[in-house]
């Protein structure tokens, strides 16, 4: 193989790499970061991305405080929502009528502000990128 050969090669090759890396992008990006509530990690959630746009909207789990997602990029609406067991109030029947108590449920702790009438927002750009949410206490009277 001459010189020129060789050259020519690793061009074509050089090429078509980066034709299929650019090929095979579906327009998204990583979006990952940390959740926490009142400072502490959100042990079990999900973080919702919708577009401002009205497009669509992205869920992803939250394990342990983190998340991670693959977006498009734009403006985005931020909900969070997670949920904890607690000891169920006293004479509440698991199924009415079925005589069976119930000792615990399932409460939503997030406050409204953050998921249901979420105020978080994001802009995504073109790269990949690291969102944190440091989630306060709901304001006086706000409910959870």
């Amino acid at each position: 193989m001459n010189r020129n050969s060789l050259r020519y090669a690793v061009y074509l090759f050089g090429y078509l790499l980066l034709s299929l890396t650019l090929g095979c992008s579906d327009g998204t990006v990583k979006v990952s970061g940390n959740v926490t509530y009142d400072g502490i990690a959100i042990e079990k959630g999900i973080i919702t991305f919708s577009a401002n746009d009205g497009g669509s909207s992205w869920d992803s789990t939250i394990e342990n405080g983190k998340y991670t997602a693959r977006l498009m990029p734009g403006e985005m609406t931020v909900k969070i929502t997670a949920f904890k067991i607690v000891p169920a109030e006293k004479n509440v029947e698991a199924l009415p009528g079925s005589g069976i108590m119930r000792t615990e449920e399932k409460i939503q702790y997030i406050p409204t502000c953050y998921n249901d009438k979420s105020t978080l927002s994001v802009s995504i750009g073109n790269a990949n990128q690291n969102e944190d949410f440091d989630l306060k206490k709901a304001p006086m009277g706000e409910k959870r």
